[in-house]
């Protein structure tokens, strides 16, 4: 739409699309625990335990720390001689902390300018303005955009593209808060000032009496659908970086995702919620090396 290209469909025509991959866990960390090891969460045990009380301040069990005894994607490759780096937008909870970075030689966990917005109780003045008008919205949130990532990973790429490397890319742009970038939040909402839509909606969710849960969900699914269309063009931009580079017919790209979101399925929004598709039903994407698999595949296969 809009007379924008769509380059994960172009993407796809390189790869081998798996049609039904299911994540196995419906939230980050344990998501990604999975994805490293190649166990199920039951298995790793970084879910945390779901038998105590010992909950965090949103109700959900502590998780813990992806324990070193299990062998790691980033280590079978540092340990055949590849360079391993990571790029992470996620860095709250993609950190030392909780152990996900076994294995990876170099770690970019930067947070964003507009992490200040949620470490600290006041609120500057450009930080209120950018929530207002969604003019430099990098300055209301916690992590780095996709534009941002894409030049952390161009930087890593020329200084580790001389050997064999292993990198693992973290986006967050399609995830809550939903703040896609101008013009990306207007692409999928029919209103001629998608801004102040935006704000009169927020202004209805304080006013209970006005608020209309059913307009509220909708406009939240055309800003996630905005930050779709907004991480689309930003991959783009990825791919042709390492066509630029020469090495992108001889890499072995994977594009997934740890988990979706809900929006008012049975009642449930956003994710950590009760395991239904929209949550759990994942993309995956996998370009072999001069594209020596295409297609696609129906059965089920898990993260």
């Amino acid at each position: 739409e809009h007379g924008r290209t769509n380059n994960l469909e172009t993407f796809a025509k390189d790869a081998l699309v798996f049609d039904n991959c299911v994540a196995p866990s419906g939230h980050t960390v344990p998501s990604h625990a999975s994805l490293f090891t190649g166990l199920y969460p039951r298995e790793h045990g970084s879910h945390g335990n779901l038998t105590t009380l010992n909950t965090d301040i949103f109700g959900f069990p502590v998780l813990n720390p992806l324990s070193e005894k299990f062998l790691t994607l980033a280590e079978i490759f540092s340990d055949k001689g590849y360079t391993t780096a990571a790029i992470v937008s996620n860095a709250i909870v993609l950190n030392k902390a909780l152990k996900l970075d076994q294995g990876f030689q170099i770690t970019d966990t930067s947070m964003n300018i507009g992490h200040v917005y949620h470490t600290y109780p006041f609120r500057p003045v450009l930080h209120f303005f950018s929530y207002l008008s969604n003019l430099f919205p990098k300055y209301t949130l916690y992590y780095r955009t996709a534009d941002d990532i894409n030049r952390a990973s161009f930087k890593i790429i020329k200084t580790i593209s001389q050997n064999p490397f292993f990198l693992f890319i973290n986006y967050l742009d399609a995830h809550e808060p939903y703040r896609p970038p101008r013009p990306y939040h207007g692409y999928f909402l029919e209103k001629t000032f998608p801004q102040i839509h935006r704000l009169a909606q927020y202004l209805r969710r304080f006013i209970v009496k006005r608020w209309n849960n059913k307009r509220w969900t909708s406009y939240q699914l055309s800003q996630y659908d905005g930050e779709i269309s907004y991480l689309d063009d930003q991959l783009g931009k990825l791919f042709s970086h390492l066509k630029e580079a020469g090495i992108y017919d001889s890499s072995l790209i994977i594009i997934t995702s740890d988990h979706g979101e809900l929006f008012g399925t049975n009642g449930f929004v956003g994710h950590r919620t009760p395991l239904y598709e929209g949550e759990i039903k994942i993309p995956l994407l996998i370009k072999f090396p001069f594209s020596e698999r295409v297609g696609r595949e129906k059965k089920m296969i898990s993260l």
